[in-house]
């Protein structure tokens, strides 16, 4: 990846409190990644085993490399404190759902006592 491609992922705050921010910047850039899929499934979609074998991996194998590569660019991120609490989520989607469920509530609190 060359200079001019690498993307600055905005890192979660500690206590949440620029999660807003940090979701919207997540979702580019996975979406960017061609990732978007693993925020929201836990299997591959149909258009990953309709492909034909890319870079000599079938289309499950993608799937599982983006998985790693998900969790990846989450675990950089995020705090090592949130990092261990979601560490061990099955699937990506699961450990985007863990986030959104750790730090949604709170950066509502957060806006409305600002």
């Amino acid at each position: 990846m060359t200079e001019e491609t690498k993307l600055s992922i905005t890192k979660l705050a500690q206590d949440g409190s620029n999660w807003v921010l940090y979701k919207e910047c997540i979702t580019i850039v996975f979406g960017i990644r061609s990732l978007s899929d693993h925020l929201t499934e836990m299997t591959p979609p149909a258009r990953y085993s309709l492909a034909s074998s890319r870079g000599g991996l079938t289309g499950q194998e993608h799937w599982e490399v983006e998985e790693y590569m998900f969790r990846d660019l989450i675990s950089m991120s995020v705090p090592n404190s949130v990092y261990l609490c979601i560490k061990g989520a099955t699937h990506a989607k699961d450990m985007w759902d863990q986030l959104k469920g750790m730090f949604e509530g709170r950066s509502r609190t957060l806006s409305i006592n600002a």
